[in-house]
Order: structure tokens, then sequence, then C-alpha cells
């Protein structure tokens, strides 16, 4: 962030097909190219230091949200991103490059289809919010099981406060086959309860 502007980068789309499962480095230039960047600029002369501080922080966690991301896309994502990093090859790069872009091994552009090889064909449609192979039949069964669960636990809650006089409601427990929460579902690397201090 400079003295008196910030610039963040933005991405426009042209789109085209996807003309391999796992393209060459001239594809993937390609395919890259079809994503231009654009440069946008915000006088943050007139920010009080408060909120030119506060804007330091948003960027930090727009940072941790992008790890976030990365996980819930797929639960291979940061394994991958590993990978990729690593290889220094003009290859790697471009797919590097690509998968930034992308933020994930599918081609947004091209349906979510697979351009690196070794992932799912296509994007998950699930992400990484349920466990692989879940079906939507299984997801909806699980689902209906818990709700009615969840209203029985609850009506009898209600019941009970209601006949000790308590008539405090407790809030219902939201969960699908026992999966951890949002946050505490995603190993970031970041106390994300840390970063406004």
């Amino acid at each position: 962030m400079g003295k008196k502007g910030l610039t963040i980068p933005v991405t426009l789309a042209m789109t085209t097909l996807l003309s391999a499962a796992d393209p060459n480095i001239e594809e993937l230039r390609r395919m890259s190219a079809r994503l231009t960047p654009v440069e946008l600029r915000a006088d943050t002369g007139k920010l009080s230091p408060g909120d030119r501080e506060a804007l330091k922080k948003l960027i930090e966690a727009a940072r941790v949200i992008d790890c976030i991301f990365l996980e819930q896309l797929w639960g291979g994502n940061l394994a991958l991103e590993t990978k990729l990093k690593a290889d220094q090859s003009a290859l790697g790069k471009a797919r590097f490059d690509y998968y930034w872009l992308n933020k994930g091994p599918w081609s947004d552009l091209d349906a979510h289809k697979a351009f690196l090889p070794g992932v799912p064909d296509i994007k998950p449609q699930g992400a990484a919010f349920y466990p692989d192979g879940l079906t939507r039949e299984q997801f909806e069964i699980v689902r209906s099981e818990e709700l009615r669960s969840n209203n029985s636990r609850e009506h009898q809650t209600n019941k009970e406060q209601s006949e000790n006089g308590t008539g405090a409601v407790q809030p219902r427990p939201q969960r699908l086959c026992g999966l951890p929460t949002f946050l505490s579902s995603f190993n970031t690397g970041h106390d994300i309860r840390n970063l406004w201090h």
C-alpha cells in the first residue's frame, strides 16, 4: 500500500474453451492470457490514521480468507499448491500461475474442467464442505434425519423450560454428520482471533 493510494489488481476474463486436460506451457500461457490484469487505485491520503490501520488489517484478513477459500474449494488444494510452488520449471511456473488465477486446478473459464493431472476431472460440487463422494441424495437423507432429531430435542427443551419456568430457549445445534463448524474445520495456519489486535 502506497503512502497516498491503494492499488488492487483485478482480472477481467475473456472466455475460450480449454483445449486439453493437461495443457502444455504454450496452452497454459494462452489460457492465462484470457485474463487481463487491471489496476484499480484509491486515494487513501484523506483517511485518518485509524482508518489506514483498519485498511491494513482488512488486507491481512483477506489473505487469511484466501487460505480458507483454497481449503474450502477442495481438500487437496493446499497440498497441491505446495507441490506446484516446488516445481520451478517453466511448465511448473505456468501451471502454478494458472492455478493461482483460478484458486484451484479447475479452469473457471472452461466449465470448471481440470487443467492439471491427478485431480478430479470437474470441480467437486460440494467443494470441501462435505465428505468426498457424498451424493446429493445421501446429503438430503442425513439432513432430514438431523432436522427431525434437532426439532425433537428443541421441542423437548422448550417443554422442560416451560414446565420449570426458566423460559429461556436454547439455540438448536447446526451440524451435518458431525462435520466441524465453518472456521474450525480449516487449518489455515493463521489464528484469526489475533488478527485485530
